[in-house]
C-alpha cells in the first residue's frame, strides 16, 4: 500500500468526534480486499475481520478527529464554538477550518488576531455563510505535505494510526482470528473502544496511535521519545499498565526481527491537550475480565494542532511491530 496515498486520502476525510461516517467509508473501501468480514457497530466503529482459527487478536485504532461544535451565532454571524477533544485554544487562531457542508470559516479572537487568552475569545468568522446552525461540526482545514522523510497535516491523529493498520491487514500472514477495530468517540474517552472490545471478547489487544516526542526545544514534561527514533511500546498511561506479557512480545519480537523501537511512560499528570495520557487502552483492557493489551504509538509533534508532524520511517516501523504483533501466539 502506498503510505502517502493512504494518509491523502485519510487526513481529507470529514471525521470529527461523533461523525465518522466519511472516514469510515473511506477505510472500508481501502480494507474490503483484504478482509472475510465488515461490519458497522451502533456506537459506529468500522470492525473488519481477518478470520483464522487461532486467538482472537484486536487492533485498534480512533478514526475520529478533534474539532468545533456550534454553540451561538450572532446576529452579525460570527460564530461561537465548544471544542470537541483536547484542541488547545492556543493553537488556533488564524487558523483555516470546514463544516461537513463543505462551508469553511476562519478561527478569529476578539480585539486581537493573533493572540487569545481563552476560548471564550474565540470565534468562527464564515463571510457571511448562511448554512451553519447551533450543533454543527468543523475541523482544520490544512493540506498534506511531505517533505524530508517527514508528512505534515491535520488528522494524522490517528488516520496515521488507522494507515498502520491496513497496511498490516494487508501484509499480515497468520492463523489468528484478526479483528481490526477503526474505533468512534475516542478523543471524547474511547467510547467506541469501550463498546468493540466487550462486543468482541479478545484473548489479546493492541493499539496504534499518535504519541508526542519530546524532541522539541524545552519540550515539557520531558520525554526520550523523538521523531526518527521508531515504533514507541508503551508501558504505562493515565489509562493503563500495559501487560507485561505483551510488552515483553513486542519487545522480543522486534529485536528478532531488527525492529527500531522507543520504550515510553506517560507522565501520569500529563495534560491531555496536545499528547494525550490515556488511550483506548484503557477500557480494552479492563473489558469484561480483562485483556492483555500492549499499545504501539507513532512519535509525533504537535499533536492536536492544524498541523501535526510524523516521520515515514517511524509509521513503517509500526506497521512491522503491528504483523509481529498479529501472531502472537
Amino acid at each position: 500500500m502506498d503510505m502517502l496515498a493512504m494518509l491523502m486520502q485519510l487526513t481529507a476525510a470529514y471525521g470529527p468526534s461523533g461523525q465518522e461516517g466519511a472516514v469510515a467509508d473511506a477505510l472500508e473501501s481501502l480494507s474490503a480486499p483484504y478482509a472475510s468480514e465488515i461490519s458497522r457497530d451502533v456506537l459506529g466503529n468500522l470492525i473488519v475481520r481477518r478470520k483464522g482459527a487461532g486467538k482472537r487478536v484486536l487492533f485498534c485504532a480512533h478514526m475520529d478527529s478533534t474539532g468545533f461544535i456550534v454553540t451561538n451565532i450572532d446576529k452579525n454571524g460570527f460564530v461561537r464554538f465548544a471544542k470537541i477533544g483536547g484542541v488547545s485554544s492556543g493553537f488556533c487562531t488564524g487558523t483555516p477550518i470546514r463544516f461537513a457542508n463543505g462551508t469553511r470559516g476562519i478561527v478569529c479572537a476578539d480585539g486581537n488576531f493573533i493572540k487569545s487568552k481563552s476560548q471564550d475569545d474565540l470565534y468562527i468568522d464564515v463571510g457571511g455563510a448562511d448554512p451553519v446552525a447551533v450543533g454543527d461540526a468543523a475541523v482544520f482545514d490544512q493540506p498534506i505535505t511531505a517533505q524530508g522523510g517527514a508528512v505534515m497535516a491535520p488528522n494524522l491523529n490517528n488516520r496515521a494510526g488507522c494507515a498502520v493498520l491496513l497496511a498490516a491487514l494487508a501484509e499480515t500472514q497468520t492463523d489468528n482470528d484478526l479483528y481490526f477495530v477503526f474505533s468512534a468517540q475516542s478523543e471524547l474517552g474511547a467510547r467506541g473502544a469501550k463498546t468493540a472490545a466487550y462486543s468482541l471478547r479478545p484473548d489479546y489487544a493492541f493499539t496504534v496511535d499518535l504519541t508526542r516526542a519530546g524532541d522539541t526545544p524545552e519540550c515539557k514534561p520531558k520525554s526520550d521519545v523523538r521523531l526518527g527514533g521508531g515504533a514507541v511500546i508503551r508501558l504505562m498511561d493515565n489509562s493503563v499498565i500495559c501487560h507485561p506479557q505483551v510488552v515483553s512480545y513486542l519487545q522480543a519480537s522486534a529485536e528478532r526481527s531488527h525492529i527500531r523501537t522507543q520504550r515510553q511512560v506517560l507522565h501520569p499528570g500529563a495534560d491531555s491537550v496536545g499528547g494525550g495520557s490515556s488511550s483506548d487502552a484503557g477500557p480494552i483492557h479492563r473489558s469484561r475480565a480483562g485483556v492483555p493489551t500492549g499499545v504501539i504509538s507513532i512519535p509525533a509533534r504537535y499533536l492536536h494542532t492544524p498541523q501535526e508532524m510524523c516521520f515515514f520511517s517511524d509509521i513503517e516501523e509500526c506497521v512491522k511491530l503491528v504483523t509481529c504483533a498479529a501472531k502472537i501466539p
